[in-house]
Order: C-alpha cells, then structure tokens, then sequence
C-alpha cells in the first residue's frame, strides 16, 4: 500500500530551482533510501514532505489524503516524523524532556485538562512518561534519561533524536543522516535500530552518504541530482547505473 506520494513536486528559491517535479512514492512497511551528491536537493524535499517548507509547485498525498500547504505541526499530527542533518535539542533540558517534547502532538486532555490538572491530565501524564522512557530504552539511552541532553556524546544525541522522532508513534520516519558523525560501531547500533523498526512495521525514509549502509539496508534507493530524481530502484539496479555513477558515486562535494 502506498503511504506517501508525491507528484511533480517543485521547490523554488527566487530564480534557483531546488526541488524539480518530482515524482515519487513511499510504500508501506519499506525502508526507502535518497542519495545523491551534496547539493543535489534531498533535504530540501525532506523540508517539503515534513512541511517545513511549502512547495512552489505539485502535490503531496499522505494516506490517501492531499496534505499540500500543511504546516510542520500539521504534518507531525497527520503521522509524519523527522530528524534533522543538524541536531536540534535542547540541551539544557534532560534527555526524557526531550523526548516529552516529541509527544506532544498525541496529547489528548486539553488546555483546561492541563490547567485543572485531572484525574485525566495525570493519567495520560504518567503514561507519556511511560512511553517516553520505553523510546529511550529503545535507542539505549535509558540510563541517561534525567541528564542534560548537553552532556550527551554526538552519536548519543543522534540516538536522542530518534527516539524523540519516534516519540509520536509516527507512520513515517523520516531521518536525515542518521550516521553523518558517527564511528563504525555506533553506524552498526542505527542499523539495527532501523531493521528492529522495520520489523514492528515502521516505514522509513532515509538521506544517507554512508554507501554501505544503504547498500545493506534499503529495499529501494531514489537518487538525486540538480533536485531532479535522476533514478530509481533497487541497491543493485542502482549500483550498475551509469546516470548514478556519474551523478553520484563518482563525485565528492562539501556536505549539503
């Protein structure tokens, strides 16, 4: 089943184009792969499916409903969860309040619930909290849950990220170089966060430089360049392809 669509998508910044017509699709249960050379518009269409950016032209559907003009709130309420190239914490707050931060779109008592502070407020609370600590086992960050996020390493606050993300039960994922920074051993850890994910039917969109993950772990890769979706298919279809080699595998460039 098609979970996310989107047709002759268009990003345009005055007289540069970023994101040109592109079409493409998400299926339900798969991990899909974007690569392609710096620049060449991946997270700038992360920007447009998250709702961080609002398109020039084209459409996006989202189970089965057009979701064009919504805002990045809409789109974490609608299902759709991302993490940043940058990390994006605060970390004077500790590593659970940040995750509680990600939950607040499935909260369910209201403004008044949280002023009078019922039975309600306090039941969904302690379950939040519950849900919350359950993330941070997940990604292994258990025992650091009442620290400053600020004391975490760069491949802990990756790990963070994630599981704030993952903290609205979302029907996508979205992850913008998960591993950019990280060592051998901590790329093997997100690895297998990614196929335990895929196992509990969580569907998956990645931007990735790291070949060998992507190689490994998506089913499908879509491959940008000049913010155009130049191919797409499989790891091995896309290995073999010469537009790929020389818009991507070939090049090196500063990061996007």
């Amino acid at each position: 089943m098609r979970l996310l669509e989107t047709e002759k998508l268009t990003k345009t910044f005055g007289g540069l184009t970023a994101v040109s017509q592109v079409d493409m699709h998400v299926d339900s249960g798969e991990i899909l792969g974007l690569i392609g050379p710096n620049g060449a518009g991946k997270t700038t269409f992360f920007n447009l499916i998250s709702g961080l950016y609002q398109p020039t032209a084209g459409e996006i559907i989202f189970q089965n409903q057009r979701v064009h003009g919504f805002k990045g709130y809409q789109m974490a309420e609608a299902g759709i969860a991302r993490t940043f190239q940058n990390i994006r914490l605060l970390s004077s707050l500790s590593v659970l309040e940040n995750v509680l931060l990600g939950s607040y779109t499935r909260g369910k008592a209201g403004l008044w619930g949280a002023i009078l502070k019922g039975k309600r407020v306090r039941d969904e609370e302690k379950r939040v909290r519950q849900e919350s600590m359950e993330q941070l086992e997940l990604v292994g960050l258990q025992d650091y849950a009442h620290q400053p996020a600020g004391v975490l390493s760069y491949g802990q606050q990756r790990k963070l990220e994630i599981a704030r993300a993952l903290a609205i039960y979302p029907a996508l994922l979205l992850l913008d170089e998960p591993t950019a920074g990280m060592n051998a051993e901590e790329v093997e850890e997100i690895m297998s966060l990614v196929r335990y994910l895929k196992s509990h039917n969580k569907t998956i969109v990645l931007i990735e430089h790291n070949m060998h993950l992507v190689m490994n772990l998506c089913e499908r890769l879509i491959v940008f360049d000049h913010g155009e979706k130049v191919a797409s298919g499989s790891p091995q279809e896309i290995q073999t392809n010469p537009l790929v080699i020389e818009a991507y595998l070939g090049k090196e460039g500063d990061d996007e």
